[in-house]
């Protein structure tokens, strides 16, 4: 497969970045389970060892073209690699969308499989937003080379969900929304005892879609259960109206990254940089100027 090179144009930052364009490159694979295609970003460091972290977007906007560069900035200039994967049906993903179902599931596992052999890595992590949090909590289910996860605006019970299923439904979703083997297959509540990554969950109070109850319940479950997880609660802020988890709060969670991915205690610090998306509600550097910053 030829690569395709993208060659991003960037204001100033406040530090070095430390990667070049030709450590950028996007692929449209085949899936191993089908015969749809997969859209994928890698960016590499220029230096030191690859560790790989994947950002999974969340259920509306344009799949991987919706993630903020500015944020994949931050963890390139402390030596990892970045990835990040169109599901099924957003951005150049082909196939349907089925809400964290069999066939995302499938096509994210290929799409994996395939980061991992060009990086030459044998495990990572995986930073999701929205469906994209979803999707590796269920992802972590089957796979054993995930060292952390970090969910931010995650759902957990999908049978809590009928009202926001409908309007999935609406939008393109493909999955019947009152077929309980398909909500229990796409809840994480119901296979605590195979969930086996640690886990952050990152929580905006007064969440319009997820309820304070639901992502408690859940997190009781999971330390009942012997889980190792860890539950951030963000309050709202007055000078922002985001009702979601910013990039600038995942960033809160970096050092337990590190620590989990093995990151050398020697790694260059970098300082939470102020993304200013309470501000304008927009990232400053986008992969596309068209798509939203969350699903």
């Amino acid at each position: 497969m030829k690569k395709i090179f993208i060659v991003l144009a960037f204001t100033c930052f406040s530090f070095v970045s430390v990667y070049s364009e030709e450590n950028i490159s996007s692929f449209l694979i085949n899936s191993a389970y089908s015969n749809d295609k997969i859209e994928i970003l890698i960016q590499k460091p220029a230096t030191r060892d690859n560790k790989l972290l994947l950002v999974l977007h969340g259920g509306l906007g344009k799949g991987l073209n919706g993630l903020s560069q500015s944020f994949f900035d931050h963890f390139l200039a402390k030596g990892y690699a970045i990835a990040a994967i169109s599901m099924p049906g957003f951005g150049e993903s082909t196939g349907i969308k089925d809400f964290c179902g069999p066939f995302t599931l499938n096509s994210l596992n290929s799409a994996i499989d395939f980061i991992k052999a060009k990086l030459e890595v044998s495990d990572f992590g995986i930073i999701g937003f929205g469906q994209g949090g979803l999707a590796g909590l269920l992802l972590s289910l089957k796979r054993e080379d995930m060292n952390c996860l970090v969910c931010a605006n995650g759902v957990y019970d999908l049978f809590r969900h009928k009202v926001l299923l409908s309007k999935l439904r609406e939008i393109g979703y493909d999955f019947d929304i009152n077929d309980d083997e398909a909500l229990s297959l796409r809840s994480p509540m119901s296979h605590l005892s195979d969930l086996n990554t640690p886990t952050v969950i990152l929580y905006r109070k007064n969440h319009p879609t997820v309820s304070a109850q639901e992502v408690s319940d859940f997190y009781n479950a999971m330390i009942a259960a012997g889980k190792s997880c860890d539950l951030l609660i963000k309050d709202n802020k007055p000078d922002c109206d985001m009702e979601k988890i910013t990039y600038e709060e995942v960033l809160e969670t970096e050092d337990w990254i590190d620590d989990l991915m093995g990151l050398s205690k020697q790694a260059i610090h970098i300082p939470i940089q102020d993304l200013g998306f309470c501000q304008s509600q927009q990232p400053r550097f986008r992969l596309s100027e068209a798509a939203p910053i969350y699903g």
